[in-house]
């Protein structure tokens, strides 16, 4: 049995000794084993910003302990309350502009890369740099997946209020997340589906970000007719926001969530049949 000061893998601060403030990457404060000796955490300011103070729990008082875990909760309370985090949209910028400068730079089958005359199709440098790119997303995965498990670490020390359906991300859940999303997009690319039929409306962003790099792809590999595409593209648009906006008017009135997922699910199942008639057809 675990003592009542360890939670969720992480040890909490007695009186006498255990984890202290410490200021993480997202400039909230965490909390850290003290076994080298005190470290600063951060408290706010009045007038915004934050101060290095000596205030860690292990130094203080339990009624000074619970007062600095408050404030630490409250700054990841703030943080997590925030509706538009530009930190974390700088870095899906980041990741989507690099992307698509690799793919300029490799180029494809129908269209040359920047740089021609140093990339050409198929040969070293082009697969080069294709194993850049797939090397590029698999290491800000793991640096993403380490940021989510460090974070649920700092906010179990100090009782963060987590809601019913929250993640306590750990390593062992971050790869078994990994793994399952991993297959997931290689069935979605195999059987043609993906995007919202797969996603819910609040990952809106990264389906945009994924499917304009995919059609960069598909662009570059000269397999876009652009008759059909200006068409299809068109009628998917206007389709997706009126499907959208009625489902979203019907689910928010009458309260039927169920009904968003028995629609997404007779549309997958209807897309991987099509998919296998045709190629029996074909």
């Amino acid at each position: 049995m675990r003592s009542d000061n360890t939670r969720h893998g992480v040890q909490l601060c007695t009186g006498d000794g255990g984890p202290e403030g410490l200021k993480n990457e997202h400039d909230v404060a965490s909390v850290q084993e003290c076994d080298e000796g005190p470290l600063p955490s951060l408290v706010p300011r009045s007038r915004g910003g934050s101060e290095r103070v000596n205030t860690s729990p292990c130094r203080l008082s339990s009624g000074d302990a619970a007062s600095d875990s408050a404030v630490v909760r409250e700054q990841w309370m703030d943080r997590d309350a925030r509706q538009y985090p530009l930190e974390k949209y700088r870095k899906l910028a980041m990741v989507w502009a690099t992307i698509i400068l690799l793919l300029l730079l490799r180029g494809g089958k129908g269209t040359e890369s920047v740089i021609p005359d140093a990339v050409p199709y198929c040969g070293w440098a082009y697969w080069t740099l294709s194993a850049v790119v797939m090397a590029w997303l698999i290491l800000f995965g793991l640096c993403m997946g380490r940021s989510a498990v460090m974070d649920s670490a700092a906010k179990a020390t100090v009782n963060y209020p987590f809601v019913s359906g929250d993640v306590l991300w750990t390593y062992p859940s971050f790869i078994f997340y990994s793994l399952a999303t991993f297959a997931a997009g290689i069935m979605a690319g195999l059987l043609g589906i993906g995007g919202g039929m797969v996603s819910t409306a609040t990952t809106a962003t990264l389906i945009v970000f994924t499917s304009s790099s995919a059609a960069l792809v598909f662009i570059m590999a000269g397999l876009v007719p652009w008759d059909y595409a200006v068409v299809y593209f068109s009628a998917a648009f206007v389709g997706t926001l009126v499907g959208k906006t009625i489902i979203d008017t019907i689910v928010r009135r009458r309260g039927l969530t169920a009904l968003l997922i028995l629609l997404l699910a007779g549309i997958i199942a209807f897309a991987a049949i099509m998919v296998t008639v045709a190629g029996l057809i074909k």
